[in-house]
Order: C-alpha cells, then sequence, then structure tokens
C-alpha cells in the first residue's frame, strides 16, 4: 500500500510559509519570489514532490548547503564558537515543510518530548518541570536533582542508518523513510565567509544545523531515550534535554545515578557525544539537616553544580525563585525601551508608541510568565513593571497575565493527552487543588490557575 501523496492544500499551505525576508540558499532563489508566486507554483511543485516521494528520491541540487558560521558568543576564540548555519534552496524548506507536517501526524513520540507537538510550546516543558520539582518537594525529607544535558554537535552527530530503524520501529512509511534517508545522504555543502567560499564536500552523517527537518528528525532519533523509573522524567525539547530525579533522604539515591548511567551509555551506543563542560547539574534541596554533597561523573569528568541555570529561555534557580530570571528579564526590557525612546525622536503617534512597546517590548515580559510572575516578591514585580509605567503604557500587565495563565489552564484541562492534565480534578462544580504546605507551592502555577478557574467559575462540567 502506498503513501498518499501530498494534495495541493499541504504544498501551497507550505509556500505561504515562506518569509519574504528568509536568506536565499546557493541557488540564489530569493523567499520573496516563491512567496508571491505560490499560486502559480504549487501545481508544478506538487508534482515535483511527490514524484519524489514515489522515487524515494530529492534531487542533489536541492540538498546542496551554504554552511555560515554565526558566532555563538560575542568574542570567539576558536572554531567551536561558531554555529554552522546551512542555508539550502528556499524550494528544500518548503518541501521540508510538506514532510514535516506529514511526520508529525502519523507519529507519536515520547509524551516529555514537547518539540514539534500541536499544542506544545517550551512554556508546556517549562510548567511541568517545574510542577513535578515543587510538588515533589512538599513532601518531608524530600529533595530533587536536574541535570541539564549538553550535546555536542547533536544534530551534526545523527546516524542515517540508525535513524532509518527508528522510523521503522515506529511505523513510518517506507516511501517516507526513503525520502528522508535521500534527505541526508551524500549531501553536497560549502562554507562562506563575506566573498570567500570553500570547496565543495559530501557529507553522509548529520542533519544540518537551519534545516526545517532538523530539530523532528533528533526528536525522533532520541525518543527512546525515556525513563523506566517513576522517579525520574527527561525532560526534552528536540536537543535541549534535563533528567529529573525526585528523592527522599531517608532513601538511597542509587536509581538517580543509575538513570544518568544509562543515558550516558544510550548515547554511546547512538554516536550522540556529551559535552560535559557544558553540561550542568542544580540541586532542590530546603531540608535543614541534610545536605547533598555527591557529584556526578560523566566520562570521568565531575559535572559542576550550579546556582541557576538557564532553560528554555528562562533562569530556574535552586531556591525556587526568580530573582535570576527577574534581573535578566529587566535588562532585556531596558534595552528595548532605549530602543523605544530612540524611536520616539521620530515624533511618532501614541498608538505607534503603543503598537511599538507592545510588540516589541511586552512579548519579553510574557514569555513564560504563567510560570514566574506571581511566584516573584513584590520587589521584582515592581521593577518589571516599572518601565512600562514610565513610559506611560496603558494597560494592565496584571490582568492580561492572569488571563494567559486562564487560558493555560483551561487548555491543560481539555487536553487529555497533556502531562499536566491530572491536576485538574473537579467535583461538580470547582475544581480541587492538591494541598499547599509551602507559599512556594500555594504561588506555584497549578494552584494559582485552579484558583483562577474557580473565580472565574469556569464549570468543570
Amino acid at each position: 500500500m502506498s503513501l498518499p501523496l501530498f494534495s495541493i492544500n499541504e504544498v501551497y499551505a507550505a509556500l505561504k510559509r515562506c518569509k519574504p525576508r528568509k536568506a536565499s540558499g546557493p541557488d540564489g532563489v530569493p523567499a520573496k519570489i516563491i512567496n508571491a508566486c505560490a499560486y502559480e507554483l504549487v501545481e508544478p511543485l506538487q508534482q515535483i514532490f511527490n514524484r519524489c516521494l514515489q522515487a524515494g528520491y530529492i534531487p542533489t541540487s536541492w540538498k546542496h548547503a551554504e554552511l555560515i558560521p554565526v558566532p555563538k558568543k560575542p568574542q570567539p576564540s576558536c572554531l567551536n564558537d561558531y554555529r554552522p548555519i546551512a542555508l539550502t534552496p528556499i524550494i528544500m524548506k518548503c518541501f521540508e515543510h510538506v514532510i514535516k507536517r506529514r511526520l508529525t501526524d502519523m507519529l507519536k513520540l515520547d509524551e516529555y518530548q514537547y518539540a514539534y507537538k500541536k499544542g506544545r510550546s517550551t512554556k508546556d516543558a517549562c510548567l511541568a518541570m517545574d510542577y513535578i520539582v515543587r510538588k515533589h518537594l512538599e513532601k518531608p525529607n524530600s529533595y530533587a536533582r536536574v541535570l541539564f544535558i549538553d550535546f555536542s554537535s547533536a544534530f551534526n552527530t545523527i546516524l542515517p542508518s540508525i535513524l532509518e530503524k527508528k522510523l521503522c520501529e515506529l511505523g513510518v512509511d517506507k516511501f517516507l523513510i526513503s525520502l528522508i534517508m535521500s534527505f541526508l545522504s551524500n549531501r553536497k555543502q560549502h562554507v562562506r565567509v563575506g566573498d570567500h567560499k570553500s570547496d565543495i564536500l559530501d557529507s553522509n552523517t548529520g542533519c544540518p544545523q537551519g534545516c526545517v527537518l532538523s530539530p523532528l528528525l533528533f526528536s525522533i532519533y532520541t525518543d527512546a531515550m525515556r525513563s523506566r523509573n517513576s522517579n525520574i522524567q527527561i525532560f526534552k525539547y528536540a536537543d535541549d534535554t534535563a533528567i529529573v530525579g525526585l528523592m527522599n533522604h531517608l532513601e538511597p539515591d542509587n536509581f538517580y545515578f543509575d538513570a544518568v548511567s544509562e543515558c550516558v551509555s544510550w548515547c554511546e551506543m547512538n554516536n550522540l557525544i556529551l559535552n560535559t563542560s557544558k553540561t550542568k547539574e542544580m540541586v532542590f534541596d530546603f531540608s535543614r539537616s541534610q545536605n547533598v554533597t555527591s557529584s556526578v561523573f560523566i566520562n570521568g569528568a565531575e559535572i559542576e553544580k550550579v546556582f541557576d541555570f538557564k532553560y528554555l529561555g528562562t533562569f530556574f534557580s535552586e531556591d525556587l525563585r526568580w530573582h535570576s530570571n527577574s534581573d535578566s528579564l529587566y535588562k532585556k526590557i531596558k534595552s528595548r525601551f532605549y530602543a523605544f525612546s530612540k524611536f520616539k525622536s521620530f515624533n511618532p503617534s501614541e498608538d505607534q508608541c503603543f503598537k511599538f512597546i507592545q510588540s516589541l517590548v511586552l512579548p519579553i515580559l510574557l514569555y513564560n510568565s504563567e510560570m514566574f510572575f506571581n511566584s516573584c516578591t513584590e520587589g521584582e514585580i515592581s521593577m518589571l513593571l516599572k518601565p512600562f509605567e514610565r513610559n506611560a503604557f496603558n494597560c494592565d500587565i496584571r490582568s492580561l497575565i492572569d488571563d494567559r495563565i486562564f487560558s493555560t489552564a483551561v487548555k491543560f484541562y481539555t487536553d487529555s493527552e497533556h502531562v499536566l492534565n491530572h491536576c485538574y480534578q473537579s467535583s461538580r462544580k470547582y475544581f480541587t487543588s492538591a494541598k499547599c504546605r509551602t507559599t512556594r507551592f500555594l504561588n506555584s502555577f497549578i494552584p494559582y490557575s485552579i484558583r483562577l478557574l474557580n473565580e472565574r467559575a469556569f464549570s468543570p462540567l
């Protein structure tokens, strides 16, 4: 039985996704032309895409990548300080979007993998991890350890032969598997720095960074890296991985170290290299008499324990407070308001000023605000809101965040497959919340959102 062919609507949607300002690939065809001529191009491209699907082959010219070294930090000192971003033809990116949509519709990945899932985002991963840790710490003598894993050149280390086996195990159609294998093999690439270009080389391993399919293929590649212990959870968002261990001082913690060892062994078997210098561990422990002194070792290297860590764009701290995150947000907000002060020199209207702040400044504060805002101190909230008040931004930000919390809670309650769905238990008219022994749990997202649902009389029935 053959795989259903790509439809006109699938191809047209992919063509219209092209951002006009997207950089063109080695072929020089700009995204602006593809987007503007989508109606005229959709039928011939649909036929070409379906021919590729049936043949399990992608034209070599579509796979040609131009690698642009982008610095990871302001003053790079070695080659590892650059990230090789691949510019491929815009037509190939459109084809990748079509393939990606077909894959995501047919696959059911690990529930703790939040990338490339409908209705899932980095916010879901952060909220789930924050809730699991805070809920566990409500128990006497409890503590938690989180290992934030960093992969070295994650996408570039994927072996097509291993990925092919994983795709077969997940039940992906053989025609689509052949297409993906063709996408990963016999890739031609060269490096461009300014006006200088290197020689063209062939590559048969890895997924180039910058390709549409790369994060999804890596998610499939690591799908089998799951926890077999109820006290261990592995949170994943593409290559951003965190191992959460829920521990108790009165019980041995061997299962946590066993889980880390299993993860390291699994990575070695699947050609994934762990960067021990960037892998960090955080310990959440509020007990007075107990101190966690044992360290995690990976390949003989001791993993550094840190006080705070930026995971998926949000700073987590071992005291479960948000001062590091608030300081980081405040600096970003001040930087944007500096740009706003320059913008005001052009004498914009009040409406234009409002739209500038609403579109370029407010999203910085609102990102993951459901998780941290109500747990911040009054001093931190005042610090974050002061720049908006100083610039006469007439909007009730607190109410706006409450609305976001409410809508997120409704989404979790109505999505039976969400990891946090079980938190919203209900009686006939009200939602019931777990008992909160500490203020840090009481003010966190789940208890606060349940109180908000009850206040706004959202019916669970």
